[in-house]
């Protein structure tokens, strides 16, 4: 039987939010799009956590919406498999095996190294300046304690970084598999601190700076990594 990575009991769901009052305003021209973006960035910022799970009807009234952008985003998170569809239209951010995560490791490794590799040689100056401020503002998050800020930023760095690799295939891949991976990075950032990604995040603009397209894989690979490893050595079920 596999280990599972640890994950909190579930919480109960009556009365179950996930924005806490904090949802964000929708505009009515793009609501499908800001629905999918707001429960996106609640899985990411451990809003959602493994094992959580809500249903299509409260998700809409904290939004503020119809349950219609709020299903069609549902849909496709768990088309993303961010998400996984319960009875009584509820979802829940899916429990993890160590055999899967380390596999979504092995994945994301690979394709976000190339990326990085890719992205190199087309990067404009100013959008290197614009990740070392991104850098930057993690850092600050970091330092106040801000967990969901943090996850978010980190998540804002690569996607900054692999946009310029203009890979139309790829990158989709590559989101789905941060939806997948991402609470499970959250649950690591709450239990043992924000001590990931500093020391990568600054080699791999030091990379971009030198047009070092290897280096910038190098570390890519080796920020997923050591976080993944860290995550598991935290994660690994004792049964």
């Amino acid at each position: 039987m596999e280990d599972a990575v640890k994950s909190p009991p579930p919480p109960a769901r009556s009365r179950q939010t996930v924005f806490d009052g904090e949802a964000p305003e929708l505009r009515k021209e793009t609501l499908h799009q800001q629905a999918y973006e707001a429960l996106k960035r609640a899985i990411m910022g451990g809003r959602m956590r493994p094992g959580h799970a809500v249903s299509l009807r409260s998700l809409a009234a904290e939004l503020g919406v119809s349950p219609m952008p709020v299903r069609d985003a549902l849909n496709r998170l768990v088309t993303q498999r961010a998400l996984e569809l319960l009875s009584n239209r509820t979802v829940r951010v899916p429990l993890m095996t160590r055999e899967k995560f380390q596999e979504l490791t092995a994945v994301r490794c690979h394709l976000e190294g190339q990326l990085g590799l890719r992205a190199t040689s087309a990067i404009p100056k100013q959008q290197i300046s614009a990740l070392a401020k991104k850098n930057g503002q993690m850092n600050a998050a970091a330092e106040s304690g801000s967990v969901e800020d943090f996850l978010h930023l980190n998540f804002e760095f690569h996607f900054m970084l692999y946009e310029h690799s203009k890979s139309e295939v790829t990158l989709p891949i590559v989101e789905s598999l941060w939806l997948q991976a991402g609470p499970f990075l959250n649950e690591h950032v709450r239990n043992r601190g924000f001590g990931i990604s500093a020391t990568h995040h600054e080699e791999i603009i030091a990379g971009l700076r030198e047009g070092n397209a290897r280096k910038v894989q190098e570390e890519v690979e080796a920020d997923i990594r050591d976080a993944a490893n860290s995550i598991l050595e935290y994660a690994l079920s004792s049964d």
